[in-house]
């Protein structure tokens, strides 16, 4: 899978909101998913293999998957210790929730890291957990997801901390 996605910082809402994502999917799931955002999130069109599909939100704004962990990034740095999210998928949206469980020292390819870890919440039939480092800029650097016939887990395997400025954000 690769995707392209572009967002911005939206001074209506104080968070990040998603523009567009391209998707394209190679293997057991080969597809091509593009999709829009307007109404400063409120709005979607997602595009999957020539169909077109309308999404609308007024609780949150309609983030894809990029966005999401943008904005979950920054709520970490803030000390925010709950936050939802809606995900805009390839044929639905969904609600999701997460809640920062502590701080944990973690083995790395980087050797041993503190790391801050979030778990996915309300979702009985899976277990989503992120370890976000601090020292490395609060880069995410492990995750697993397990499910029924799914047990997957993404590690960092290259650092590369090349940061512009700060800026501050009203």
């Amino acid at each position: 899978m690769s995707q392209h996605s572009k967002f911005h910082w939206s001074l209506q809402r104080q968070s990040f909101v998603t523009d567009s994502f391209e998707r394209n999917i190679k293997g057991l799931m080969t597809g091509k998913v593009s999709a829009t955002f307007s109404d400063n999130g409120a709005k979607s069109t997602v595009i999957e293999d020539g169909k077109s599909h309308q999404f609308s939100e007024a609780l949150l704004p309609i983030l894809d998957g990029d966005t999401i962990s943008a904005q979950m990034r920054l709520d970490i740095m803030q000390g925010k210790k709950n936050f939802d999210f809606i995900l805009q998928n390839s044929d639905d949206t969904s609600h999701y929730y997460f809640k920062v469980i502590g701080e944990e020292t973690i083995a790395t390819n980087f050797g041993e890291l503190k790391a801050i870890r979030v778990d996915q919440i309300k979702k009985s039939d899976r277990q989503l957990s992120l370890w976000f480092a601090p020292s490395i800029d609060y880069q995410l650097v492990r995750a697993t997801y397990k499910r029924k016939l799914l047990d997957l887990k993404a590690v960092l395997i290259s650092k590369k901390i090349n940061c512009p400025q700060p800026i501050v954000l009203k």
